[in-house]
């Protein structure tokens, strides 16, 4: 089924390093809402593979806002492989690394892969812009010719 993942975040006594911890936070994460609005709804579709160092992949179809879970194991387009994108998960910022909430790793990290799909090659092939031009130069040579003549 559709993967889901469990956070937890112990509640300390006070701000302290060696403070107690005093009770947990417990979020459940259903992964489809996670990428849920992440697109406006004008962008190319792309399929989203969420890995884990577990041996797990998990892909869904995001078109626009609208995600779609599409089933275990990585189903993305694999002609497209050359432009997919990657990135760890808990990938540390040295910018923000005091205010962020690490994740323990230990068992299973986790990578995202985002890859373009057919429906996004054709997108962006679009022959608008090149028929456009065309329009342009024929009325540029016709005002060109009327000039000479």
């Amino acid at each position: 089924g559709e993967p889901l993942s469990r956070f937890f975040v112990p509640i300390q006594s006070s701000f302290e390093e060696d403070s107690e911890p005093v009770g947990v936070i417990m979020a459940i994460l259903r992964w489809r809402t996670y990428f849920r609005d992440i697109l406006k709804p004008e962008s190319p579709p792309v399929h989203v593979v969420l890995e884990n160092s577990c041996n797990q992949a998990f892909t869904y179809a995001m078109d626009g806002p609208e995600v779609d879970f599409l089933g275990p194991g990585n189903l993305a387009d694999k002609e497209h492989e050359d432009m997919m994108v990657s990135f760890e998960l808990d990938e540390e910022d040295d910018e923000n690394s005091e205010d962020e909430i690490t994740f323990n790793q230990d068992f299973c990290s986790y990578t995202i892969k985002v890859y373009p799909t057919t429906a996004a090659g054709a997108f962006y092939n679009d022959t608008t812009p090149s028929f456009i031009s065309g329009i342009i130069a024929a009325v540029f040579v016709f005002t060109t010719a009327v000039f000479l003549l």
